[in-house]
C-alpha cells in the first residue's frame, strides 16, 4: 500500500475510494512497566518529539505507580494499560482512584468477556475502557 500511495502521489483514501479522516490522530507514547527514574527520561524523551498522551502500563503495586504517574508532565492525557490486572470493578475502581492523576481511558482492566465489570468502571470513573487483541 504504501508503495502504491507514493507512486500515484495520492492520499490513501482516495486510491481505495473511502472517505478522507476528517479530524486530526493524536499518536500515543507507550510507557512499559519501567522504573519511576527511567519512566521520568523516557517521557521527556517522548516531549521533545511533542508527545502529551502517554498509556502507561500498570504493576499492580500502586505505589510504584503513583511515583510513575508523577513522572509524567502536569498537563498531558493519560491512558492506563492493567493488562487483566483485576477481578472486579470494585478493586480496580479503587486502585485507579488512588493513583493521584486524572485519567481517560483503562486498556484490559478486567477479563475481556467481563462486560459487566467494564461498564462499572467506565460508569464509575467516567472513563473508556480500550479493549485489546484478546478480545
Amino acid at each position: 500500500m504504501d508503495l502504491l500511495v507514493k507512486r500515484a502521489s495520492e492520499p490513501l483514501e482516495r486510491l481505495l475510494g473511502v472517505a478522507a479522516l476528517s479530524e486530526s490522530i493524536a499518536y500515543t507514547a507507550v510507557l512499559g512497566d519501567s522504573s519511576p527514574n527511567k519512566t521520568w527520561a523516557m517521557c521527556a524523551a517522548y516531549q521533545l518529539w511533542g508527545f502529551y498522551d502517554f498509556k502507561i502500563k500498570l504493576s499492580g503495586d500502586q505505589a510504584r505507580d503513583q511515583k510513575r504517574l508523577r513522572k509524567l508532565p502536569k498537563r498531558c492525557r493519560i491512558r492506563v494499560d492493567a493488562n487483566n490486572y483485576w477481578n472486579d470493578a470494585r478493586e480496580c475502581i479503587s486502585y485507579l482512584k488512588q493513583l493521584g492523576r486524572p485519567i481517560w481511558a483503562v486498556e484490559e482492566p478486567v477479563a475481556s468477556s467481563d462486560d459487566d465489570a467494564m461498564r462499572a468502571i467506565a460508569d464509575g470513573l467516567g472513563v473508556k475502557i480500550i479493549l485489546d487483541e484478546s478480545l
